[in-house]
């Protein structure tokens, strides 16, 4: 049976030049990440006015992914199995401050977060401004609050060396048995796992914007 000739002109483009398009759906994501995870119609948008950016009219919605926002909106199980020892919970907490943007309607740019160092549970607090106050505020009530629940306050805790830790949070942590450290300046290794977690929650932010 003769096999009929295939219509060139009604091929699409993508079928025709799988590479190329590949390539074109990797251009568009790289320009997704840099222009701070931009939505693929604006991002054709933009293409339009700005030199030296590709031509994205052929990319479609259905193939342009988005791993971060796809991984934001990934939900996770719960895990029913009991921890055989919960206090452990408060053994070693890290935590740091940073600012978020686009500033959101409660105005409370800034947000407190700590993370527990082997299980990952994380607590996050926003925050009016890093004022040494609030932030001794804030730590002291949450701290308050493990002791009400746990009976027992965290036994370390970490903080990135900036200047929201005042002498009275310091002096209050040796008075509640709390061994505390900061990390020394521009050296972020030191904190190495609450970057981590500020910055892919930072992307996450904004992939969902």
């Amino acid at each position: 049976m003769p096999i009929e000739p295939r219509d060139v002109k009604k091929t699409d483009d993508t079928h025709r030049n799988p590479r190329g398009y590949n390539a074109l759906l990797q251009l568009t994501t790289l320009w997704h990440i840099r222009l701070e995870h931009l939505g693929l119609n604006l991002l054709k948008k933009t293409a339009k006015i700005t030199s030296g950016m590709p031509n994205l009219n052929a990319v479609k919605e259905e193939d342009f992914v988005c791993l971060i926002y796809n991984r934001s909106k990934a939900v996770r199980r719960l895990n029913l199995r009991a921890f055989p020892n919960p206090l452990k919970i408060l053994d070693t907490l890290k935590g740091n401050t940073f600012k978020i943007k686009p500033r959101p309607y409660n105005k409370r740019p800034i947000k407190l977060f700590i993370i527990n160092r082997k299980l990952r549970f994380k607590w996050m607090i926003l925050l009016s401004n890093r004022q040494k106050p609030t932030v001794f505020n804030a730590i002291q009530n949450l701290f308050n609050g493990f002791e009400n629940r746990s009976y027992r306050y965290p036994t370390r805790f970490h903080f990135d060396g900036g200047n929201e830790i005042n002498s009275l949070l310091q002096a209050w942590f040796q008075t509640i048995g709390t061994s505390f450290s900061t990390s020394a300046p521009y050296t972020y290794e030191q904190n190495g796992l609450i970057e981590r977690s500020v910055r892919v929650l930072i992307d996450r932010l904004k992939a969902t914007l």
